[in-house]
C-alpha cells in the first residue's frame, strides 16, 4: 500500500517515530526496514516500509508491505502502472468467459496459456528498472 509523506514509522530498535520524509530526504537515498507505522495506537500497523526517491521523480515513494525487507523493494510499486490497466482489460473483456463463445476446451487452454506467458514476459521485462532502488542504511 502506498502512503502519503505525512506518516511516521519507528524502525526496530529505535525509540521515536521519525517522519517518513527522513527515510528518503532527497533523490538517491533508499531505505527498507520493519517497524510500527503511525504514532496513534488505533491505526498502528506493524509492517515493512519501502522508501525510494529515484533521480527522475519529483517526490519519494513510501509503501507499506507485509513482506520482510529482504524480500521486497520500493521499485516494485512502479510496476503497478503497467499491471493495473492489464488487469482491468482482463477483468472487463478478456476475463469474461461468456463473451469468448469458446466451446472447445483445447482452444480455451491455448488462450489461457498465451495470457499466462504474456503476463510473465511482461513482468520479467518490467523488473529490470527496479534494480535502481536498493536499500540504504537507516537515517539518523
Amino acid at each position: 500500500m502506498r502512503i502519503n509523506t505525512g506518516g511516521t514509522l519507528r524502525p526496530q530498535a529505535r525509540n521515536r517515530f521519525p517522519p517518513l520524509r527522513s527515510f528518503a530526504p532527497h533523490p538517491g537515498p533508499r531505505w527498507q526496514g520493519r517497524g510500527p507505522a503511525f504514532v496513534s495506537r488505533p491505526s498502528r500497523l506493524h509492517c515493512t516500509l519501502l522508501a525510494c526517491w529515484a533521480e527522475d521523480y519529483k517526490e519519494a515513494w513510501f509503501s507499506l508491505t507485509a513482506l520482510p525487507p529482504e524480500r521486497s523493494e520500493a521499485g516494485w510499486y512502479g510496476l503497478r502502472a503497467g499491471i493495473e490497466p492489464g488487469f482491468k482489460i482482463t477483468k472487463r473483456g478478456g476475463g469474461q468467459w461468456q463473451r469468448t463463445r469458446m466451446t472447445d476446451p483445447e482452444r480455451a487452454a491455448r488462450l489461457w496459456l498465451a495470457v499466462a506467458v504474456a503476463t510473465l514476459w511482461r513482468l520479467r521485462g518490467g523488473a529490470r528498472p527496479m534494480r535502481a532502488c536498493r536499500p540504504a542504511p537507516c537515517p539518523t
